[in-house]
């Protein structure tokens, strides 16, 4: 059986290139960052861990995927969007109090501006730009907060990670994230997805 281990941040504060650095180490099964069958999958997943228990298929999913693990951790990414129901994540290590969590973080603008850089998006991209970002911005703010605030809270079970730091040095960023997961270090390899990683 798993431990289950998230990364957790806002879109755009590195969760996918922080999951697949952990995910590259043996001991932690990667299986977890695309278990969940919605695209969006933060939305219906949050929504589920404030709720009622009889009522959460996708929690019980989680925990049964983990239990049929051997590794020791059980990798599970979630990318906070901008829903009232991503402010609902830090339950979760309520929920799994034996769960470690990684907490990916980034400057609120950075982030928010790195939105407006993203060609797939330019079908959609609303009138009013500057208000978009502003949004986006405020909603980071709002993770960023409280990504402080469980850092505090869960102390010993949680680690916080700057984008910046990571595609600057991701074995200085990461390595004590394995380290205090009691991991040995990863192959050299597992750092090579920070160059490949948008």
């Amino acid at each position: 059986m798993a431990e289950v281990l998230f990364v957790i941040g806002p879109q755009r504060s590195g969760t996918t290139v922080t999951a697949r650095v952990l995910g590259g180490h043996p001991d932690i099964a990667p299986g977890g960052v695309g278990f969940h069958p919605f695209n969006r999958w933060d939305i219906p997943f949050m929504a589920e861990v404030g709720g009622n228990p009889d009522r959460q298929p996708l929690l019980r999913q989680l925990r049964q995927s983990a239990y049929e693990h051997e590794a020791r951790y059980f990798l599970v990414k979630i990318a906070l969007s901008v829903s009232a129901e991503s402010l609902t994540w830090p339950r979760l290590l309520g929920q799994f109090p034996k769960s470690m969590a990684v907490l990916t973080d980034r400057d609120t603008e950075a982030t928010a501006q790195s939105w407006a850089g993203l060609e797939y998006l330019d079908s959609q991209r609303p009138t009013d730009v500057d208000a978009w970002l502003m949004l986006h911005e405020a909603w980071s703010d709002m993770h960023h907060q409280q990504i402080l605030a469980v850092e505090d809270t869960y102390a010993g079970r949680t680690w916080r990670v700057e984008l910046a730091a990571t595609c600057l040095d991701p074995a200085a960023a990461l390595g004590p994230v394995f380290a205090r997961l009691g991991l040995s270090p990863p192959p050299a390899a597992a750092y090579s997805v920070v160059e490949r990683t948008p």
